[in-house]
């Protein structure tokens, strides 16, 4: 299952280690309003794609 996480908060570390630990789960998309902060953020989890805009990443993005 892939999955995404808009906002890259304190909660949204939780839930990343916990996808990160699950067999079979992917972290597919990271969105925060500051870019930069999207992409460290994803790079720390082994994430690829990262937004600013939940939008785009719902219409590009291949989290079920």
């Amino acid at each position: 299952m892939r999955f995404a996480i808009i906002g890259s908060g304190a909660i949204a570390q939780m839930h990343s280690s916990s996808i990160n630990e699950l067999e079979g789960a992917e972290l597919e998309a990271v969105v925060d309003i500051n870019k930069k902060r999207a992409k460290e953020f994803a790079g720390r989890y082994g994430c690829k794609n990262y937004y600013e805009d939940y939008r785009e990443m719902l219409e590009k993005s291949k989290a079920d």
